[in-house]
């Protein structure tokens, strides 16, 4: 092959180079964006569901579930086993087995979740809960359904009061 055909294949070949490197470049940045897109959670909704998160961890320590307060857990783990406590401790006689278990699988989650909106909706909560609200860390949805639970267990503690106190005068 003469000099100037291995010149034209050179180029040849540095053009193919460049076109792959501009072609895995443009590739990078398609699956960036596509990384970055797939959170659309505003940064104003995350703030409020960091807020709403607060909210409900400081009112289970206020009620007595101090295991909210840990730092340590995951805010699923908090926030169930909250609700779990509330339930148990309501003194409403519901027929569901609830066993909380930190860092359960997504199948133990699931079945958890499902579990605690049966036991609300036979309570009778009056806030609207489903297990994907519960599963997705929903705060918004939790939250009224944690108050609810909360002002029932003080209820509860009140009339468990009244109940000790009037037999302990007889």
């Amino acid at each position: 092959m003469s000099w100037s055909g291995n010149v034209y294949k050179q180029q040849a070949q540095a053009q193919q180079a460049q076109q792959t490197q501009q072609g895995e470049a443009q590739q990078a940045q398609a699956r960036a964006r596509h990384s970055t897109s797939q959170d659309q959670t505003s940064g104003s909704e995350k703030k409020l569901q960091k807020d709403k998160l607060d909210n409900v961890v400081r009112m289970l320590v206020s009620a007595g579930y101090f295991r909210a307060g840990l730092t340590s857990l995951a805010p699923f783990d908090k926030i169930v086993g909250g609700l779990c406590w509330c339930i148990e401790t309501s003194g409403e006689g519901v027929d569901v087995d609830i066993l909380f278990q930190e860092n359960a699988s997504i199948g133990q989650r699931i079945k958890l979740s499902e579990q605690i909106v049966m036991a609300l909706r036979k309570m009778q909560c009056p806030a609207p809960l489903q297990a994907h609200q519960i599963q997705g860390s929903d705060f918004n949805a939790i939250f009224p359904v944690i108050v609810w639970l909360i002002k029932k267990f003080f209820e509860t503690r009140e009339q468990i009061k009244d109940m000790m106190r009037d037999h302990s005068e007889m």
